[in-house]
């Protein structure tokens, strides 16, 4: 039955919490209307309450608030470590703490007054001389929206078309909640233009308030007494959570051995990833502990009996992978005796790096990527002593390692005298495409300045060809100790190599994929299409020769793009 339980609670959440997103977003959309004057803004909430009061709904947004309030009490009674939490995570829970007190203050100037009193809760009434409720309105609204839309935010991180739909998302995030604000501020200047009129002022106490009563003040006195019942839950859920981890911690611990790394002991109910944070052990995670990436996997060497049942959401994303019975994500996983376990991803800060953290544990992305090599170097090098070709190489990879992360590419690895290069990490695809071939272009330029640098040095120019494509790739870290770095691997990889080595025979600086070229702002009007066969594939792939990378005509990007 818990087990149960736990595999239904993400799915709980995730409906209960989409369910009150809705709500509020109508409920923002129908305050933009004030934008257009008050009688717009009262039609739109004829609409509004229309849909969400009909006898086949109204029960959805209690029932969702139920549920949310629920396992927000379950977190706090079951979590065993704050330092799991992110930031975000640690807002929404504070936000969700404060959204019972400000929800029951809306329901009560609403549906309770209707119900107990008779009123009408008109915006017209709302915004007549009851600006108090109106801010505790708006305020509730925005605090709704905030959480609703962190915890949207959070679902969708992993997803790999996140990504396309992220900038629109933020900006629709930011600009409703302003809309809806400058509605009400909109519609209450037009009442307060109206009630001058007495007539209207009259006709309107009494269509919407015919008993006369103080809302401001019931409201007042509804709140007091709420909120003193509602500290005292609060506080007797935090004093008999207190209580029961002191007992569980002092009568019965669970011993947890890291392979080679430590040995602690953990209280009942508590995770292998809270055991990990909880004790200082480094320990790979990116969801925040919601079983939703996979980067706190762990082997099981010992204990698997002692361990819970892997719940559906586990199940799920381990098939995914692949992987073993030994293998645990460390965030759903929860001891009931002694176990010998090892973290299978090395934790350690991207941010040095300068490579994104939510892809360094592996991500399906579509990005760019450039191979570059130099043309004949092997014969160059011949007859010059080791320092001069480590000094010639070292000029050639600063030179246009410089260019390559000027034009927003990330340095993947230097292979012989060659270069790969990844573009799109972050961003979309049409950016990085526009910013592989300015770097194609500012390389070629570059160059020739390192040749005239280097004319003492070599017998003849420096000369160069540069493969460029894209698609869809595995990145994330690989290798081992000081060898592991952010790279990519998959079919585009190969086929991006395969064009720079195509400049060779076609007598080229560089070739580019008909796909690049499409998501690029390039001027393509004076270049030919053409189909080359690629190695490993059976069909040609249609790209472009360019014989010099400095012809390149870039359009610059408009902010749509």
């Amino acid at each position: 039955m818990a087990r149960s339980f736990q595999a239904l609670i993400p799915r709980l959440r995730l409906h209960a919490g989409l369910a009150l997103l809705l709500y509020v977003t109508t409920h923002l959309l129908n305050h933009v209307w004030g934008i257009f004057g008050l009688e717009a803004l009262e039609s739109a909430r004829r609409f509004f309450l229309g849909f969400w009061r009909h006898p086949a709904i109204f029960w959805v947004v209690p029932a969702s608030l139920l549920v949310h309030i629920v396992l927000s009490g379950y977190k706090l009674l079951t979590i065993t470590n704050w330092r799991r939490l992110h930031w975000n995570e640690w807002l929404q829970l504070s936000l969700s703490l404060m959204m019972p007190l400000l929800i029951s203050s809306h329901v009560y100037v609403t549906r309770f007054a209707t119900l107990l009193y008779g009123v009408r809760d008109t915006y017209s009434y709302v915004l007549l001389g009851q600006m108090t409720i109106a801010i505790d309105l708006y305020l509730m609204l925005v605090v709704v929206w905030l959480h609703g839309n962190l915890g949207l935010m959070s679902y969708l991180w992993h997803k790999p078309w996140f990504r396309r739909i992220k900038q629109p998302l933020l900006i629709a995030q930011i600009v409703i909640p302003l809309l809806a604000m400058v509605g009400i501020i909109v519609a209450h200047r037009e009442v307060n233009q109206l009630k001058q009129d007495p007539a209207w002022l009259a006709s309107v106490m009494q269509f919407t308030n015919p008993n006369n009563v103080d809302l401001v003040a019931a409201s007042s006195n509804f709140m007091a007494r709420f909120g003193a019942g509602y500290a005292a839950i609060l506080l007797g859920l935090g004093g008999g959570r207190a209580l029961v981890l002191r007992l569980r911690r002092k009568h019965y611990l669970i011993t947890v051995e890291y392979k080679g790394i430590a040995t602690v002991t953990i209280p009942p109910g508590t995770s292998l990833l809270e055991a990990s944070l909880a004790n200082g052990i480094p320990h790979a995670h990116s969801c925040g502990g919601r079983g939703r990436c996979s980067t706190c996997r762990i082997e099981i060497i010992e204990g698997a009996k002692a361990l819970n049942s892997p719940n559906e959401t586990e199940q799920r994303l381990l098939k995914r992978f692949g992987a073993g019975s030994d293998i645990r994500l460390a965030c759903q996983t929860i001891p009931t005796g002694a176990c010998v376990v090892r973290p299978l991803l090395h934790h350690h800060d991207r941010a040095q790096l300068g490579a994104p953290t939510m892809i360094s544990h592996g991500a399906d992305k579509q990005i760019v990527i450039m191979f570059a090599d130099l043309r004949g170097f092997t014969t160059l090098s011949e007859g010059k002593l080791p320092y001069d070709t480590v000094f010639i190489l070292n000029q050639y990879f600063q030179s246009m390692g410089q260019v390559i992360e000027s034009n927003g590419g990330y340095l993947d690895k230097f292979i012989g005298d060659g270069i790969m290069a990844l573009f799109g990490l972050e961003g979309t695809l049409e950016q990085a495409c526009h910013n592989a071939l300015a770097a194609a272009q500012a390389m070629a330029h570059q160059l020739d300045v390192l040749n005239q640098r280097l004319q003492d040095d070599v017998s003849e120019p420096l000369r160069m060809g540069i493969g460029i494509h894209c698609g869809h790739v595995i990145v994330g870290d690989l290798g081992y100790k000081r060898a592991k770095h952010l790279t990519a691997i998959g079919d585009a990889v190969n086929i991006a190599a395969r064009l720079e080595e195509a400049t060779k025979t076609l007598q080229t600086q560089l070739v580019v994929s008909r796909a690049v070229m499409q998501h690029s702002s390039l001027d393509l009007h004076d270049l030919r299409l053409s189909e080359i066969p690629i190695r490993g594939r059976s069909q040609p792939l249609e790209i472009y020769s360019i014989e010099s990378a400095k012809s390149l005509v870039l359009v610059p990007l408009t902010l749509n793009s």
